[in-house]
C-alpha cells in the first residue's frame, strides 16, 4: 500500500488460487469463492487499508470474505485452506492500480512472510484488470459500490466489462434509464461518479496536452490578425509610456528583445496585412436587433435586461450553447468589444453529464490523508446575516444546502463557502474541473490551455502564472428579500474577463410561518436602520414597504437560481458618487453601519437592494443590467464591469478568469487602479501582469503572421 503520507489512490484486488490438493470437488464452490476474493477491493489514499471506500482494514477483509459460506450451499474456505493456498502456490498475482502512468513489476511480502509479485499499473488501464478478473468467471460486482451484489445487475454492453446495481443507479444516476445505462454505461458515457473516477486526472491531463479549442493553422492566422488589431493600440502605447525604462523593465523580468524593434515590427505587419484599427469596427451595428426583425426572433437570442430611455444596449445578447457554433465569434465579438455581457444559455447540455450534486460533490472528500482533513472536512464559510466567518464541516454545509439549517431563533441560517483555492478544486475534483472546461462556449477566449484569444495564455512556463481559477462559489440562497442577511456577492470589479456557469440549483422551501417571521424581522431591521439614519442627520422621506423587497421572485421559473445586476461602465462615476453618498445606509461586518469608505466598489461592502436601485435611478438616471441566471447559464463579464449578485436558491457555481484582446486596456486600468489603494487593501490581492501578457501575444503574433507572410501558411482575407 502507499505510504502515509502518499496521494496516490491504489484498488488492490488480490487473486488467491488454492493448489490442486485442496480444491474441492465442486466447481461452482471454486468460482464462488473467487468471486468473493476478487470483492476484495481498497480504495486507498492515506495508506491505510480499506474496503469499497469504508476504511476498513484490507487483510482483515481478506480474512473475512475467505471465510464466508456461499448463500447456495457453497463451500467454507478455512484458514487451513488459505495457508496451503500461500504456501505452495508459486505466486500470488496482486494487481494494484496507482494514479501514475508507469506499469511496473514489484515484490511485495505478505502476511506470513511470502513473496507475492504485484504488477502496478496506471488507473487509465484499470479497465484491462477489471476485464481479468472477468475472464475468470462473469462477476457480478458493482462498478460503483465495488460489491458483490446478490440482486440483480445492469451490464453494459458496450463495453462488455461493468456492471451497475439497481441500488446505485437509483441513488446516484436517477435520472438515467435502465436501458440507457445498458446500451452504454456512465464510465462509457464519461459521466461516472464513482469515487475513482470523481479523482481520474486522464481528461484533464489530456485537455492540458491538447487544449479544448480546435483550430487550425489557417484559422490560427486569421486570429493572430485580429489579435494584431485589438493589441497593437496598447502596444504603441507602453511604448509611448516608457521610452527609458521599457528595456531596463525587459532585461529585470529576463525578456531578452528589443522592445521598439517589436513595435516596428507589428506595425510593418499591420501595414502588410492592411489590418486597421480596432476600434474602427467597436461601432457596428449589431444583426440580432435589427429593426426589420420580428419580436420572437429578438426574444430568442436576447434578453431585456434595463429599460434605459433613448438606449440601444437594454438587450443582451442571450445566444443558446447549441447555437454559438454556427453564429460563430463575429456575433459575440460585436456585443463584447462594446463591454456589454453576454448570457449563452444551457451550456450543461453540451457536457457529458456529470453531476454536480452536492451528494457527488462531497464524495471527492472522503479517504483523504489525515494531514488534509483540517484543510478539507473543516471549511471557512460566511454567515450572511453579519458577514463573519465561522467553521463548519463540509459535510454539515452540504447538507443545509438540501435541507436548511436553522440558528437558535428558529431561523434559516444563510451561509455561502468561502472560494476553495483552484488548486484544491483541481486536485480533489479533477473530473469536475475537466467537464467544467469541456463545456465552456467560446474556447478561444476560455480555454485556459490553448485558447488562441485568451492573453493568459501566452505567457511561458517560467513566468509567475497569474490565479485565473476555477473557483467555486457554493451557497444557501431564497428567493424572498431580507434585506439584511440575503445570500449576496457584494457589488465589486474584476480586473479580468470572467465566465460564469451555474452548474446546480436546489429549491429549500420554507413554511408560511417562517416566511411570515422574516418579514416581519426584515421590517424590525428598516426600523433600526431609520433610527440609526436620523442620528447621523440623514433623512428618508416616506416609507418603506417590505413587499417592495419582496420582487415577486418566489413565484419565479423552476430553473431560475440568481439575480444579477451589472453596471456599464461609463456609469461607473455616478454609481460611485451615490455610493459615497449613502454609505451609512449600508451594513457589513456583525451587521454594523459602514463607517468608512475607502473605495465605493473595490471595498466591496455594498449590496445595492430594490429600494437603493431605484434611488440609484430617481436620483442619478443610471440602471444596471439585471436578469435571472437559470440553470446552465454562462454569463460572461467584461472587465471593469460592476457587479452583485443574490441567490435565489441554493447554488453551485463556477467561474473562470480569462484576459481578451478586447479588454486588455481595462484590464491594465484596474490594475494600476488596485495599486493605488492602501497596501492592506483586499483588492491589493488581485495581481495581473497585463504588461507581459500583451508583449508575449504580441511575440507570437508576430512570430506567426511572419511565417504566414513568407508563404508557410495562408491567411484569410
Amino acid at each position: 500500500m502507499a505510504d502515509s503520507d502518499s496521494d496516490e489512490v491504489k484498488i488492490t484486488v488480490t487473486l488467491i488460487v488454492p493448489p490442486p490438493e485442496t480444491v474441492p470437488p465442486n466447481g461452482d464452490e471454486v468460482a464462488r469463492a473467487t468471486d468473493a476474493v476478487a470483492e476484495t477491493v481498497s480504495l486507498n489514499v492515506d495508506g491505510e487499508g480499506s474496503i469499497n471506500g469504508n476504511g476498513d482494514d484490507v487483510e482483515a477483509a481478506e480474512e473475512s470474505v475467505l471465510h464466508r459460506d456461499s448463500e447456495g450451499g457453497g463451500v467454507a474456505v478455512d484458514e487451513e485452506r488459505r495457508r496451503a493456498a500461500e504456501e505452495s502456490a508459486e505466486g500470488v498475482d496482486v494487481v494494484g492500480v496507482t494514479s501514475g502512468s508507469s506499469v511496473s513489476d514489484e515484490v511485495i511480502i505478505g502476511k506470513r512472510g511470502s513473496k507475492r509479485r504485484a504488477i502496478v499499473i496506471s488507473s487509465d488501464e484499470e479497465d484491462e484488470v477489471e476485464q481479468k478478473v472477468i475472464e475468470k468467471k462473469e462477476s457480478s460486482s458493482c462498478h460503483q459500490c465495488k460489491r458483490n451484489v446478490k440482486g440483480r445487475v445492469v451490464r453494459c454492453t458496450k463495453c462488455k466489462q461493468r456492471r451497475f446495481c439497481i441500488p446505485c443507479l437509483t441513488k446516484w444516476y436517477p435520472k438515467s434509464k435502465e436501458i440507457y445505462v445498458a446500451e452504454a454505461c456512465p464510465v462509457c458515457r464519461n459521466n461516472c461518479n464513482c469515487i475513482r473516477c470523481l479523482r481520474s486526472s486522464k481528461l484533464i491531463n489530456e485537455m492540458k496536452r491538447t487544449g479544448t479549442s480546435k483550430t487550425n493553422k489557417d484559422e490560427e492566422a486569421e486570429f493572430s490578425k485580429y489579435l494584431l488589431k485589438t493589441l497593437l493600440p496598447s502596444l504603441i502605447q507602453l511604448d509611448e509610456d516608457h521610452m527609458i525604462e521599457k528595456e531596463i523593465e525587459a532585461n529585470r523580468q529576463g525578456l531578452s528583445f528589443s522592445f521598439s524593434k517589436l513595435v516596428c515590427k507589428a506595425i510593418g505587419l499591420a501595414e502588410t496585412f492592411k489590418i486597421q484599427d480596432g476600434e474602427e469596427t467597436a461601432d457596428n451595428r449589431c444583426s440580432c436587433l435589427n429593426l426589420d426583425m420580428n419580436a420572437d426572433d429578438i426574444h430568442n437570442n436576447t434578453r431585456n435586461a434595463a429599460f434605459r430611455e433613448d438606449s440601444n444596449d437594454n438587450f443582451l445578447y442571450c445566444p443558446r450553447a447549441v447555437d454559438v457554433h454556427h453564429e460563430g465569434l463575429r456575433h459575440f465579438q460585436c456585443h463584447w468589444s462594446k463591454g456589454e455581457p453576454v448570457i449563452v444559455s444551457n451550456v450543461l447540455k453540451c457536457s457529458s453529464g456529470l453531476s454536480w450534486e452536492p451528494l457527488v460533490m462531497s464524495r471527492a472528500f472522503r479517504q483523504i490523508t489525515k494531514s488534509k482533513q483540517d484543510a478539507i472536512l473543516n471549511v471557512k464559510a460566511v454567515n450572511c446575516l453579519d458577514s463573519c466567518e465561522e467553521d463548519i464541516n463540509i459535510h454539515q454545509f452540504f447538507n443545509g444546502y438540501i435541507n436548511c439549517l436553522k440558528d437558535r431563533r428558529d431561523l434559516p441560517r444563510v451561509l455561502k463557502l468561502k472560494d476553495w483555492s483552484p488548486n484544491l478544486f483541481q486536485e480533489l475534483l479533477p473530473r469536475h474541473y475537466a467537464e467544467f472546461i469541456s463545456f465552456l462556449p467560446y474556447k478561444e477566449y476560455t480555454d485556459p490551455f490553448k485558447g488562441s484569444l485568451n492573453l493568459a495564455v501566452k505567457l511561458p512556463n517560467n513566468c509567475v502564472m497569474p490565479d485565473m481559477g476555477p473557483r467555486t462559489y457554493i451557497a444557501y440562497g431564497f428567493a424572498q428579500e431580507f434585506g439584511r442577511g440575503d445570500s449576496v456577492t457584494k457589488l465589486h470589479c474584476d480586473a479580468t474577463d470572467v465566465v460564469n456557469v451555474l452548474t446546480h440549483i436546489h429549491e429549500v422551501e420554507l413554511k408560511s410561518d417562517r416566511i411570515k417571521a422574516n418579514k416581519k424581522l426584515t421590517q424590525k431591521h428598516l426600523k433600526q436602520d431609520k433610527r440609526e439614519l436620523h442620528l447621523y442627520g440623514d433623512n428618508q422621506d416616506g416609507e418603506t414597504n417590505v413587499g417592495a423587497l419582496d420582487n415577486s421572485l418566489s413565484s419565479g421559473d423552476s430553473l431560475d437560481g440568481a439575480l444579477w445586476d451589472i453596471f456599464r461602465r461609463e456609469d461607473v462615476p455616478k454609481l460611485e458618487e451615490y455610493l459615497k453618498k449613502h454609505f451609512r445606509e449600508f451594513r457589513h461586518v456583525h451587521c454594523f453601519p459602514l463607517e468608512q469608505v475607502v473605495h465605493p466598489i473595490h471595498d466591496q461592502t455594498f449590496y445595492l437592494t430594490i429600494e437603493h436601485k431605484k434611488k440609484l435611478k430617481e436620483e442619478y438616471g443610471i440602471e444596471p443590467w439585471t436578469f435571472v441566471q437559470k440553470l446552465g447559464d454562462a454569463v460572461f463579464v467584461p472587465a471593469g464591469c460592476p457587479h452583485q449578485v443574490r441567490n435565489l436558491k441554493s447554488c453551485t457555481k463556477v467561474a473562470h478568469d480569462f484576459v481578451s484582446p478586447e479588454n486588455v486596456g481595462e484590464c491594465f486600468r484596474l490594475t494600476e487602479e488596485f495599486r493605488k489603494l492602501p497596501i492592506n487593501h483586499r483588492s491589493t490581492e488581485d495581481k495581473l501582469e497585463v504588461k507581459k501578457m500583451i508583449v508575449y501575444a504580441m511575440l507570437d503574433v508576430v512570430k506567426k503572421l511572419e511565417e504566414a507572410r513568407s508563404g508557410e501558411t495562408k491567411v484569410p482575407k
